[in-house]
């Protein structure tokens, strides 16, 4: 008897201990649905906001991010920085394996995935990312030798040599760009990798398992091969591809999708639905005429017979007014750009200095007819601002400019072929980025106050110069909103908020 008691104490304990195994992994499929599409699962070219969120979610990299958003230890069990910060050492971990269960994960295949993202051939998107790499520019321009960039894998040691210092090397090694890459399984996909689910291996804490191309999903699922610290919480998670946001907004009625992005205009009737919503202020939108455009008094003139306090009036809910180019979530050195350098103020509404400076009743008005505003056509506050503009021109300075909804991509070529002279930008940056934000000025042909070297200081100054000489008046302040269930728990997003790490999440 004794040992029937003692055998059956054991076996209580021993299900207690698995159930404590198990306690922290839900057999749930969290759903989730984005606006765009994915043309292929190779992390170093992914773009689009679905192609980002596999690739997040399905690699890690030398280094991870953990659900605080604090850069740590990835797939490297530590790493070094020489005293001069130019070259850093990154021990990978022993024992790891690729989502197949057999391949084997070895420093050299970082050095591959890093260097496939350089190669110019390649045309990662993210490439200029890795410009702090010694010789990664050169070589992703087709003016050096791809064997010269400053990566070197050794044994279990991977190499990284910069060009000069960087506070954000270990921020971009856990981004896509820099996943590992296995060159066997990449020669054998003769030109397919990543362009079907058989074509891609992965590492990190789920493995792409199934693409329905009838219902437009993806499915990922836990990858139990993963050996990482950041073990994920759910069986799977199923992506809703290239959904509007109409649709989006019905499929959470429904109560058919748990997480996903939503415009503004939606979020406030989710919430009395029992959603919850997180903001991100990545994006301002911000009024450019173009130096060649207009003579200054002109650009000048047409600001400052702008009536901001109508604008501001007319900002409501999750919208803001911008204080300045750059947004007001964007870092600059790991810390906020807004807070640190203060606001960029545009000149306010001023009636007599406006017809002064436009010289409204010479010639001002011929030099502006049949000049449109073109606008971006992603957003109804958008539009109602634009609105408000030209018609504040036309009612108090008989200036009669035309307002248009326009995609952005054919309001940069216009812009870029002269054809548009006033147009409604967006301002946004690679991860959360103050620089990356400055850098999409370049896109709509900004390129007179363009910042090498950035600092903080650099770019405060370039802000100022825009502003006050009517070149960029910022006008609203749109945020990325994301949108989840009541029953969802522990959403760990980017900085940007368009990137969910299903790592984290957990399903009640």
């Amino acid at each position: 008897m004794k040992k029937l008691i003692c055998a059956l104490l054991c076996l209580i304990l021993s299900l207690g201990l698995i159930s404590c195994e198990k306690s922290d992994y839900s057999d749930k499929t969290v759903y989730y649905s984005v606006t765009d599409g994915v043309e292929s699962f190779d992390p170093q070219l992914a773009k689009t906001n679905a192609e980002i969120n596999i690739a997040s979610n399905c690699f890690e990299g030398l280094m991870t991010k953990n659900k605080d958003g604090k850069i740590v230890l990835g797939m490297a069990s530590k790493y070094t920085v020489s005293d001069d910060k130019l070259t850093y050492k990154f021990t990978v971990k022993d024992g790891l394996v690729w989502s197949d269960g057999e391949t084997k994960l070895l420093a050299k295949d970082f050095e591959f995935g890093i260097k496939r993202a350089v190669k110019k051939a390649t045309n990662a998107p993210f490439a200029s990312l890795l410009y702090c790499i010694k010789n990664a520019e050169k070589i992703n321009k087709g003016k050096m030798k791809l064997s010269k960039l400053g990566v070197k894998a050794n044994k279990n040691i991977l190499t990284i040599k910069l060009e000069k210092p960087s506070e954000y090397l270990l921020d971009f090694l856990t981004q896509p760009v820099c996943a590992p890459c296995n060159k066997e399984f990449f020669k054998e996909t003769i030109g397919k990798y990543g362009l079907d689910t058989k074509k891609i291996i992965t590492n990190g804490a789920f493995y792409i398992s199934r693409l329905n191309e009838k219902d437009n999903t993806v499915s990922i699922y836990n990858n139990q091969n993963y050996s990482g610290e950041q073990k994920a919480k759910v069986k799977s998670v199923t992506i809703n591809l290239d959904k509007d946001y109409k649709d989006i907004y019905k499929s959470f009625e429904k109560k058919e999708i748990d997480v996903a992005p939503i415009e503004c205009s939606y979020t406030k009737s989710l919430e009395t639905h029992g959603n919850n919503t997180k903001y991100f202020y990545n994006t301002n939108y911000c009024l450019y005429i173009p130096k060649s455009a207009f003579s200054e008094n002109i650009r000048k003139g047409l600001f400052l017979a702008i009536d901001d306090d109508s604008l501001a009036n007319n900002i409501s809910d999750s919208y803001l007014l911008p204080k300045g180019i750059v947004p007001l979530n964007n870092t600059f050195d790991n810390e906020n750009y807004r807070e640190s350098v203060g606001e960029v103020a545009h000149a306010k509404y001023n009636r007599k200095k406006a017809v002064k400076l436009l010289g409204i009743y010479d010639n001002a008005s011929q030099k502006l007819s049949g000049v449109k505003l073109v606008y971006p056509d992603n957003d109804e506050k958008l539009k109602l601002i634009s609105n408000l503009i030209v018609q504040g021109w036309q009612k108090d300075f008989n200036i009669y400019i035309n307002s248009e909804p326009s995609s952005e991509n054919d309001i940069k070529e216009g812009l870029k072929n002269k054809e548009i002279k006033i147009a409604v930008i967006s301002i946004t940056g690679k991860d959360n980025m103050a620089s990356e934000s400055f850098l999409t000025l370049k896109e709509y042909g900004v390129i007179d106050y363009s910042v090498k070297n950035y600092s903080a200081k650099k770019l405060l100054k370039a802000e100022k110069n825009l502003v006050k000489s009517g070149i960029i008046y910022p006008i609203v302040a749109i945020p990325n909103a994301v949108s989840y269930a009541k029953d969802i728990n522990n959403l760990v997003t980017s900085k940007d908020g368009v990137t969910i790490d299903f790592r984290f999440i957990t399903k009640d």
